[in-house]
């Protein structure tokens, strides 16, 4: 299990980070997300989601390819992407944070085979604090094409940094199938964003995902992991473009 601060791969303690005034704690805002050229260790609140990536932001992507498709949720994950690819959907699979390895790399390996065999493009996506820290190795990386990008995210949404931007804008796609770990934070927020009110909000603030830049998201359980079982999981997200089917 990696080191986590109650269940969030940030990797510095948050109380340590926050300023007291009038007896309340002001949670510090530091510079906008950008390129990570060299992953280091962050304090909670040093940056925060770059507002020129925020959807309508003038460097943010909109989802270009976008189809008023609506699948079917009990049916199979995989035959209900075939049936999207061939109305004209196209999609982009996101690896977000593939650190684990046994049983749940196995499912990921499955959903790479079927993403290279319809030619379905691939980003793997890692976590700056993360890499800067704990030195973990991304256990799905051997399995990619070569020509695979790999973003290093300096928060925990994937589009908190430019990147996923200008290859989304590229690739003009309509929908994202995600997968990776951490489904309380990172997944959450690269899905439904994070808002003020909802679990790790304080770390820094408000974040964008996917759903917001008018992406379709398809998913399943068994393709997403989580270390803090007593956290908001994937069951608890909602939106009408995100899709969790039953089964796979």
């Amino acid at each position: 299990m990696l080191n986590t601060v109650q269940g969030n791969p940030y990797l510095k303690n948050s109380e340590s980070s926050k300023e007291e005034t009038s007896g309340e704690k002001k949670i510090p805002r530091g510079e906008p997300s950008w390129r990570v050229l060299s992953p280091k260790l962050r304090s909670i609140g040093e940056i925060h989601f770059n507002r020129e990536l925020a959807p309508s932001g003038k460097e943010s992507v909109i989802a270009s390819n976008y189809l008023s498709y609506t699948p079917d949720i009990s049916g199979d994950f995989y035959d209900e992407i075939d049936k999207a690819l061939r109305s004209g959907l196209k999609f982009v699979l996101c690896l977000i944070d593939v650190y684990s390895d046994a049983e749940y790399i196995e499912e990921l390996k499955k959903l790479v085979v079927f993403c290279k065999d319809r030619k379905i493009d691939i980003i793997n996506f890692e976590f700056e604090p993360i890499l800067a820290k704990a030195k973990k190795k991304c256990k799905i990386a051997n399995f990619l094409p070569q020509s695979t990008p790999n973003i290093v995210k300096p928060m925990p949404s994937i589009f908190s940094t430019p990147e996923t931007h200008d290859h989304l804008r590229r690739l003009n796609a309509g929908a994202l199938i995600i997968a990776g770990e951490f489904d309380n934070c990172c997944i959450r927020s690269s899905i439904i964003g994070i808002k003020e009110g909802t679990e790790y909000f304080e770390f820094d603030g408000e974040e964008f995902g996917a759903v917001e830049y008018g992406y379709s998201v398809y998913t399943q359980k068994k393709l997403i992991k989580n270390y803090d079982p007593t956290s908001p999981t994937l069951h608890s997200m909602e939106h009408e473009r995100l899709y969790k089917f039953s089964s796979i």
